[in-house]
């Protein structure tokens, strides 16, 4: 019995972590959040424990099998995700229409929203680095045999345009379009909290509808920026909590070109693989992409982040931004070294999507575009850091979809 469970553990890699707390008390999990010490046999929430390596907090008895810190369980996040599953549900019903028409598409859920004014902060001190490091992609062509007559795979995809700090308002022809975002109701924008201020400007505009940067078609659609929502625990010396609402200055009409992305509303992703979309560079030296560029990269487990992005010796120098560690309440890691695929400068922002059983014919965002450790591309003990959609349901519900009704 003892051979089983130092086997199972690492028993020299684990011994130091041993925390000697007893049963039944309070301890922080891997990945953080809260915890309580029980014997292995009876934590129901501890995952892989044979490759994740959970926290052990003490050796019982003659069998030795260990209490592990046991993560407590969370609240059912699809309780406060009831508002996005009803506007994913009416997406889905619309994509998969036959008859969809090419204009002027009508979201029910969205028609008794009305916008109040918002008063938002920006945060004080943005240093502006840490933009997220897209290479490796294929540049993505609209083709019709994408769901019925909806035009462009990513017609949520959307361009932040930055203007100099010291102009309160600046016309779409003086934007530098550097960060991607994604729409999620007729006035929100998602985006990276890092993405509204830099030390030099700030995010302005939010241009949708379009594959090109440079193009302007009958599609395209240009907005100011009116207000930025950052989430009330976001500090933007530190890098947890990389989420911003851009509020809108007039509604967004939806077409084939222009809609919503639907949200992931669970903690725990299904899939071992997600997609990238972006105009960010193609390498650390090389400039922002003209064409909307795609990839596939694969999804990390918690050990795997967790070892390569922030218990790594070059790590410790960004120890400052990551006070608490690998919060995996907040995170996620997704690359593929394989390949060489990556995001990029320019791609910050910019969303991680999926396919779901539930809604077949969607696009489900999982992660924002945060930030990377060894610029782009892709390598092996490098993968990028995105922003776990999932946790902050009830706040974007609360700031963006208030007036839907459940």
């Amino acid at each position: 019995m003892i051979l089983f469970y130092f086997g199972i553990f690492g028993f020299t890699e684990v011994s130091s972590k041993v925390l000697g707390l007893l049963e039944g008390a309070d301890c922080t999990p891997l990945g953080g959040g809260q915890g309580v010490c029980k014997l292995l046999s009876k934590c129901g929430t501890i995952g892989d424990y044979k490759n994740n390596h959970p926290p052990i907090c003490s050796f019982t008895g003659m069998s030795f099998e260990p209490n592990v810190c046991c993560p407590k369980k969370q609240p059912h996040i699809s309780e406060s995700g009831r508002k996005v599953k009803k506007i994913c549900a009416e997406l889905n019903n619309i994509a998969s229409n036959p008859h969809l028409m090419v204009s002027n598409i009508t979201i029910e859920g969205f028609q008794s929203t009305k916008q109040d004014a918002v008063l938002a902060l920006s945060p004080k001190n943005h240093n502006g680095s840490g933009i997220a490091y897209m290479t490796g992609g294929a540049i993505y062509q609209s083709s019709n045999a994408f769901p019925v007559k909806i035009r462009s795979k990513y017609p949520y995809m959307t361009l932040i345009g930055f203007c100099d700090n010291e102009k309160e308002r600046c016309d779409i022809s003086e934007a530098k379009w550097k960060c991607g975002g994604s729409l999620i109701t007729p006035w929100y924008v998602l985006c990276a909290a890092h993405c509204a201020v830099t030390p030099y400007d700030s995010a302005k505009w939010a241009r949708l509808g379009n594959l090109k940067i440079n193009d302007s078609t009958k599609s395209t659609v240009n907005k100011r920026i009116e207000r930025m929502m950052f989430y009330p625990q976001y500090q933007s010396t530190q890098l947890y909590h990389d989420i911003v609402l851009f509020k809108l200055e007039s509604e967004v009409e939806f077409n084939c070109d222009v809609l919503p992305v639907c949200l992931q509303t669970e903690r725990d992703i299904k899939q071992n693989k997600a997609n990238i979309a972006g105009w960010g560079r193609t390498g650390s030296s090389q400039h922002m992409n003209n064409h909307l560029l795609e990839a596939e990269v694969n999804i990390y487990n918690d050990t795997e982040c967790n070892k390569l992005m922030f218990e790594c010796v070059e790590c410790k120098k960004e120890a400052i931004r990551m006070p608490r560690g690998y919060q995996s309440d907040y995170m996620f890691c997704a690359g593929d070294p394989e390949n060489g695929t990556d995001t990029c400068q320019g791609d910050s922002g910019g969303p991680l999507v999926t396919r779901s059983a539930e809604y077949p014919h969607l696009d489900i965002q999982i992660g924002i575009t945060s930030f990377g450790k060894k610029g782009c591309g892709g390598k092996r003990d490098a993968p990028g850091v995105y922003t776990r959609v999932s946790n902050y349901i009830p706040w974007i519900e609360e700031v963006a979809f208030k007036d839907v009704s459940e």
